[in-house]
C-alpha cells in the first residue's frame, strides 16, 4: 500500500507540471491562440455637431459608423452590448477592448470622446462623439477630426482610421 501512495505522489506533480507549463496531457506544447481578424470599416459623419457649439447633448454630436466583419464577411454583432450604451448626456467608457483616439483635430479643437454606442446588430455600430477637453465640453471647430478605432476583444483584433469634417 505504501508503494502505491508513493507512485501517486510522484505521478500527480508530473502531470500537473506538464499542463501547467503550457503542455497538453500528452506532453506536446500548446499552440498560442491565433487572434481572429475583424475587418473594420468606418465612416465619419458631422451628424448634429455644429461649429461653435460646446454643450453636452445628443443634439451636438458627430458619429462614427462602424461595420465589423469576420474573415468570412459575416457581421460580428457581439463586440459591444446589444442596443444603446450611454444616452448622449455625458462621456462614457468604450466597450472592453475598444480604443478610440483622435490623433488630429481641427485648429483649436479638442479630442473626441464617446457619449453613446449603439449596437444595431449584424456587425453595425454607431459611436456618437462629442468634442471634449480635460475640463469638459469643448467647442466644435471648423475642420477635420481624424480618429482611429482599435478593437481587441473576444479573440478579435482589427482597426480602422477615418475622419469627420465639421463645416
Amino acid at each position: 500500500m505504501k508503494a502505491m501512495m508513493t507512485l501517486y505522489a510522484l505521478a500527480l506533480p508530473v502531470v500537473l507540471g506538464l499542463v501547467g507549463l503550457g503542455c497538453n496531457t500528452s506532453g506536446a506544447p500548446l499552440e498560442p491562440p491565433t487572434p481572429k481578424v475583424v475587418v473594420l470599416q468606418s465612416l465619419g459623419s458631422q451628424a448634429t455637431a455644429k461649429v461653435g457649439d460646446a454643450f453636452v447633448s445628443s443634439h451636438n454630436t458627430a458619429a462614427i459608423h462602424v461595420l465589423a466583419l469576420d474573415e468570412m464577411g459575416e457581421g460580428i454583432y457581439s463586440l459591444a452590448s446589444a442596443g444603446h450604451t450611454g444616452d448622449g448626456s455625458g462621456i462614457i467608457a468604450m466597450p472592453a477592448g475598444w480604443t478610440l483616439e483622435t490623433p488630429q483635430v481641427a485648429l483649436g479643437g479638442c479630442v473626441m470622446k464617446p457619449t453613446n454606442i449603439y449596437n444595431m446588430g449584424n456587425g453595425y455600430y454607431r459611436v456618437s462623439v462629442m468634442s471634449s477637453s480635460s475640463s469638459g465640453p469643448c467647442e466644435w471647430r471648423k475642420g477635420e477630426y481624424v480618429y482611429t478605432l482599435q478593437i481587441d476583444t473576444q479573440g478579435y483584433e482589427g482597426g480602422t482610421i477615418g475622419k469627420i469634417v465639421v463645416k
